[in-house]
């Protein structure tokens, strides 16, 4: 075999290996992997972190009804449960003022009020009934140690009430706690602590009616308060306090005892009062005496 002829079977065999090794390769139809324009750009834009501090909005905050929720107002004092309640009665009468049935009124020195009618006073004064009665059921004793206070009454003046709410008197005493409790014709204020009367007036309070014919002496009048003080139970030794009694005209007649030794929190001193009418029609009974 001639050299020319030996150059040509090699050349001719090595085409032939490669022919093969291309057939035989595992990558022959896959193609190279390319990026596209869209997976470049998700890779190269990185989404904002989580921690990043938002951009201020201009959107109008509106307080809500509820700031805290029942399990975190359970765990406050009844002090702020009360405070809790105020507040969101409050946040509510403010909305419906905004929102709801309302009408502006002229007050006395010229300036106008916006007034809640119609519906929404119908509304906020059921919510406000009904604060009114949460408040009441944080600060109130039980049923069963109120009826002390219903059997004292009843065994006093054979009467028949029921437990309105408990309140303060803030002007008498800054400590003292008082159940109201009334009948059909009278309300009474009962210092839970000494069991005492505090204020007893006929219904309705403020403007009970009364007569003032045929008047009665001055002396009986006071007789009669004297007594009264009595039925109270007030247990009181009037000789040791400073009579200081008065009148409106002819029509209605005051009978204080004041024990200057014992101020209350205005600077007043401390008293005991019953009011009757010229006709000897009860008006009112009075005593911060046992108040601390």
């Amino acid at each position: 075999m001639d050299v020319k002829t030996f150059r040509f079977m090699v050349l001719f065999v090595f085409l032939m290996l490669i022919t093969c090794a291309n057939a035989c390769s595992p990558f022959k139809d896959q193609a190279i992997a390319t990026p596209s324009p869209v997976a470049v750009a998700a890779t190269e834009t990185r989404a904002p972190s989580q921690t990043t501090t938002p951009r201020p909005t201009a959107t109008v905050w509106v307080p809500p009804l509820i700031t805290n929720t029942p399990a975190v107002v359970a765990s406050l004092s009844v002090d702020d449960q009360i405070a809790q309640l105020l507040k969101d009665y409050q946040l509510a009468l403010d909305k419906e003022l905004a929102t709801g049935d309302t009408v502006m009124v002229k007050n006395d020195d010229g300036t106008q009020q916006k007034m809640l009618q119609g519906k929404s006073k119908e509304k906020m004064d059921a919510l406000w009934a009904e604060t009114i009665a949460k408040i009441d059921a944080l600060k109130a004793r039980p049923a069963q140690a109120r009826q002390a206070s219903i059997d004292m009454l009843a065994a006093r003046f054979a009467d028949s009430v029921h437990y309105v709410q408990t309140t303060s008197l803030p002007f008498y005493s800054q400590t003292a706690h008082i159940e109201v409790y009334e009948s059909l014709t009278m309300q009474y204020m009962v210092d839970i602590t000494s069991q005492q009367i505090i204020e007893m007036q006929p219904l309705p309070v403020g403007n009970p009616p009364y007569h003032t014919t045929p008047q009665l002496a001055p002396a009986e009048l006071e007789r009669r308060a004297r007594q009264f003080i009595l039925t109270t139970g007030a247990n009181l030794d009037l000789t040791a306090l400073t009579p200081a009694f008065g009148n409106k005209g002819e029509k209605t007649f005051f009978f204080r005892w004041e024990d200057h030794s014992h101020a209350q929190p205005d600077g007043g001193a401390r008293f005991v009062q019953v009011g009757y009418s010229a006709a000897g029609d009860f008006l009112n009974y009075y005593n911060t005496l046992p108040l601390p």
